[in-house]
């Protein structure tokens, strides 16, 4: 997950260097983004293997694909696969890189608001259990005698204690149902 978090970064670190040297040479473009090392944690090395393999080894694709591996995820992929056409054809690709970089922004906001929206149910969720408990904690602490006297041998008090768990279980059950992940 870190490593996905990391690699939008990475990738406009290298559009920058890209779009610097000329559109033209993505091997230049990739020994500045290693160079400057302002890359994120992990994503530092994996860079700096795949400008070591490209420079050193005459195998491309194999670069690319290992590098695509390493990271494990689709935008790596496609990352890898628009650094193969600008080799292999020479063809000017910062149309492509702009749109990958807007696309993973895109993603990302996504996912955002999908755990912003997941973070909300569950405290919606876990709000009445909260304050049943808080309510119930100060009666008893103000009024002892008059609170047990009330939820324990009354038989309205058990009957409305039976109805608060009762929605709370609704509550919780629900709230479960809604933050599954939806595929």
């Amino acid at each position: 997950m870190a490593t996905r978090l990391e690699f939008l970064p990475a990738v406009e670190l290298f559009y920058q260097s890209f779009l610097v040297t000329g559109c033209r040479h993505v091997r230049t473009a990739l020994q500045k983004t290693v160079e400057e090392r302002r890359l994120p944690g992990e994503v530092q090395h994996v860079f700096e293997q795949l400008y070591r393999n490209l420079s050193v080894k005459g195998d491309d694709e194999g670069s690319l694909r290992r590098f695509s591996l390493s990271f494990g995820n689709i935008w790596a992929n496609y990352f890898g696969s628009i650094l193969k056409v600008a080799l292999e054809e020479g063809n000017n690709v910062s149309d492509n890189l702009r749109e990958l970089i807007s696309d993973m922004r895109k993603a990302q906001l996504a996912n955002q608001v999908e755990r912003n929206r997941l973070l909300e149910i569950r405290m919606a969720n876990f709000a009445p259990l909260f304050f049943l408990v808080l309510f119930m904690g100060i009666n008893f602490r103000l009024n002892p005698e008059g609170s047990y006297e009330y939820y324990i041998r009354d038989s309205s008090g058990r009957d409305m204690l039976l109805n608060a768990l009762l929605l709370l279980f609704g509550s919780l059950f629900m709230g479960m149902y809604l933050s599954r992940r939806k595929i």
